[in-house]
């Protein structure tokens, strides 16, 4: 299988409203992290409240990079993606996000999308109009689809 270079959105992908992280969150991180897959993360909160989250519910060490709002243009602008994988072949990098500037950010990049319908109030049609090359209910259905894409 290709490695690939797998950026995660914060708010309603990784880390619910309470501060938590979503079901099989962490047995997603670990699975692609064994794969040799490059984490980053890509989000609309600032970057001292994302460290925090990261690092009080233990997953900071998970990732290689990351661009908060305080650091680059708001999404969909693809600025943040630019940044942390300059000179990487599209073709190798997924945006996993639960809204439309998630996956309409990945197609300004352009790389495809897997749109998070884990979270209650992720809007299935938004993503779906939006162009997600995939929607999934659960984390753990991103492994899978990301074998089928890079294998």
């Amino acid at each position: 299988m290709k490695k690939g270079h797998v950026i995660f959105d914060c708010d309603g992908t990784l880390i619910k409203t309470d501060g938590k992280l979503y079901p099989e969150i962490k047995d997603l991180l670990i699975e692609l992290k064994s794969q040799g897959h490059e984490l980053y993360i890509w989000t609309g909160r600032d970057r001292q409240s994302t460290q925090r989250l990261l690092q009080e519910n233990e997953i900071h060490s998970y990732f290689f990079d990351m661009r908060c709002s305080d650091d680059v243009s708001p999404k969909p602008n693809p600025e943040g993606p630019h940044q942390m994988l300059e000179g990487v072949e599209t073709d190798k990098v997924v945006i996993i996000g639960d809204t439309f500037a998630d996956i309409l950010g990945a197609k300004n990049f352009p790389c495809r999308s897997i749109g998070a319908a884990w979270d209650q109030s992720a809007k299935v049609e938004v993503l779906k109009e939006m162009g997600a090359d995939s929607i999934v209910k659960s984390p753990l259905e991103c492994s899978k689809i990301l074998k089928t894409w890079w294998s």
